[in-house]
């Protein structure tokens, strides 16, 4: 548990002075040595030590989360929006163990969420949501335990494609490919720079994985602001004349209505960011500076695309030290809203989030929560659906 602790706050605080800061961004353009290579990676789950250390969403009262109002925000000039839709906790079992900082992404093929790894002493389980329950995957082959990487459906590989995170501070730079029944690792000729907490996302109509942004170094805090695309068998870097500044754990998802990658908040040295970019496979333009019609500055967070309603969804985050929050915003190609269900999560940072297309609801699994004194992680899954 203690490294995932590290390296979830490693961002914000500083050793030398014990303030918490971003600390030092790198803009550089990445090369394509392989320095931050990991040892290989076919592991099985009997090579692992499972550790359930730390606390998790059974600390609190699971009555108090379930009655949990949407966390206040400061956002002044927000249009609000009742949907019909509510927040609701799975409580079925088998399920997940505490995670932060996993990944998942919708298996359109296979109808189902796939969530990768994360925990408190790192994993490599693989587990499938398929709709109404998890169900723990049998693969013959498995990245390496880690935390921060990301995860995409590639629509025409018709696989999910994993790329990097972290994993004891190392960063493999590896991509891997999920088929529905076994991981299979792809060797690419060229790779973005081995990172963690990036931004990732399938772009549907040139159908590519563009990934943007991230960090490396001990702790996580050189972070980039380069775009990255996987074409299916290769990564090569997009040149563009404007680009989002260098960032980590930002919200990303494909607008289907826009036919374009929508880029929110993140955190760099400048603290929290609130501003909203497009990309339409050759170049960034910043459509909102988050002054109005936005969340508040955060990272870290979940997001979706919900494709049955052309609207992003993003949840939570973090939105200064500490400042952890459990709203629901959607964006509707113009603006953000923010949503008011009855209930919601408890407030909390690093959670990962999918839409399932096929069951018409978006899920949100694990997360981070603290206070002065307690560090809280997260095994719980929560669905957001339309009450009838």
């Amino acid at each position: 548990m203690g490294f995932v602790i590290a390296f979830m706050t490693g961002c914000r605080h500083c050793k030398e002075c014990g303030e918490y800061h971003q600390g030092h961004s790198n803009n550089l353009s990445d090369d394509d040595s392989g320095t931050d290579e990991l040892q290989d990676d076919d592991i099985s789950d009997d090579d692992l030590n499972d550790d359930d250390s730390g606390i998790d969403d059974d600390s609190i009262d699971d009555d108090t989360a379930d009655d949990d109002s949407p966390s206040d925000d400061d956002s002044s000039d927000d249009d609000t929006v009742i949907d019909g839709f509510d927040w609701t906790k799975y409580t079925g079992s088998p399920a997940p163990g505490m995670a932060v900082m996993a990944a998942m992404s919708y298996d359109e093929m296979r109808q189902n969420i796939v969530l990768f790894s994360g925990g408190t002493g790192l994993s490599n389980e693989t587990w499938l949501w398929d709709g109404t329950q998890w169900t723990k995957a049998q693969p013959t082959h498995s990245p390496a335990p880690r935390i921060g990487h990301g995860m995409a459906f590639d629509l025409a590989e018709e696989k999910i494609i994993l790329f990097c995170g972290a994993s004891i501070i190392l960063y493999p730079r590896d991509t891997w490919a999920w088929d529905g029944n076994d991981w299979n690792k792809i060797t690419t000729a060229h790779s973005p720079s081995g990172r963690a907490k990036f931004g990732m996302t399938y772009d549907r109509t040139r159908e590519k994985i563009v990934v943007f942004g991230g960090c490396n170094g001990n702790p996580c805090e050189n972070a980039f602001s380069d775009t990255w695309v996987f074409n299916g068998s290769d990564w090569s870097q997009v040149s563009t004349s404007n680009t989002p500044s260098e960032r980590i754990s930002p919200y990303m998802f494909f607008d289907e209505k826009l036919d374009k990658i929508i880029l929110f908040g993140g955190l760099n040295d400048n603290g929290d960011l609130g501003d909203t970019w497009s990309f339409d496979g050759e170049n960034w333009i910043q459509l909102l500076d988050g002054s109005k019609n936005s969340p508040d500055p955060r990272n870290a967070g979940a997001c979706a695309y919900d494709p049955n309603r052309q609207r992003g969804l993003i949840f939570g985050g973090e939105a200064g030290y500490m400042d952890f929050r459990n709203d629901t915003w959607q964006w509707d190609g113009h603006k953000w809203q923010r949503l008011m269900p009855e209930n919601a999560p408890h407030e909390r940072n690093q959670t990962c989030g999918a839409y399932h297309r096929d069951q018409d609801h978006f899920i949100i699994f694990g997360g981070f929560f603290a206070t002065d004194f307690l560090p809280m992680i997260f095994s719980d899954t929560w669905i957001y659906e339309y009450e009838d």
